[in-house]
Parts: structure tokens; C-alpha cells; sequence
């Protein structure tokens, strides 16, 4: 994910400090975020994508081959399950995801993580 992130400051000729004033990230984050310490929550990613002008999509794996689009690793398999899955079932999962999502958060900002 970070690799999008050095093809993306190279294109618009931009540093992570740039990027960092203009979202409100911190430059500690983007440090750890290279190092392999941290991962960007999705509303981080969607800030730096908004400011790169591109679909947050290109953070998760996701690759345009034509017309259709190739998704990588897990995220494959999810796509394919929710595929074969109930209108009632992706809601359910939607629902859980959102929740764990929620309680991780939670946690995090007890430890005092970003």
C-alpha cells in the first residue's frame, strides 16, 4: 500500500511533508506508515487519496485492466463471498465488520495508538 503512496508523491512531484500539511496526518504517521509499523485506517487513506485526486481504491489492491478491475489477496476473497452471498448476509457482514472496526478503534485509542 505504501508503494502507491511513493508512486503517487512522485507523479505530483510532491514530498510526504506536503501531503501531511495539507491532510492533517502527521509525518510520524507516514513515517511509520514506511517502516511497516502502521497501516492507515480507511479514513486516512481517503484523505491522501482526495488529495492525490484518486479513487481510494488504488490504496487496496485494486489494479485497472481494461475495463474491469483485478483485486488482489484478501480482499479478492471477500469480493468473491459477498458475491455469492444474500442481500441479508452482506448486510450482516457489512454490520460486523463495522462493529469490530468500531471496537479495534476503540482499543487503539485507549493504548493511545494512532
Amino acid at each position: 500500500m505504501y508503494n502507491v503512496f511513493t508512486d503517487l508523491l512522485k507523479a505530483k512531484g510532491c514530498t510526504s511533508y506536503q501531503v501531511s500539511k495539507a491532510t492533517g496526518i502527521s509525518t510520524a504517521t507516514l513515517t511509520a506508515w514506511k517502516q511497516g509499523k502502521y497501516t492507515p485506517k480507511p479514513e486516512k487513506i481517503k484523505l491522501i487519496a482526495d488529495f492525490f485526486g484518486v479513487d481510494i481504491s488504488v490504496f487496496y489492491g485494486k489494479k485497472e485492466d481494461g475495463d474491469k478491475i483485478v483485486l488482489r489477496g484478501n480482499i479478492a476473497d471477500l469480493v468473491q463471498q459477498a458475491e455469492q452471498a444474500s442481500p441479508e448476509d452482506v448486510r450482516l457482514v457489512t454490520e460486523y465488520l463495522s462493529r469490530l472496526n468500531k471496537a479495534r478503534e476503540g482499543t487503539e485509542k485507549g493504548r493511545g495508538n494512532v
